[in-house]
């Protein structure tokens, strides 16, 4: 499972 990968997605598409 890539978790990390989830996080790191909606951490980029909350940072605009």
């Amino acid at each position: 499972m890539a978790t990390e990968s989830l996080t790191a997605w909606i951490r980029k598409s909350r940072e605009a």
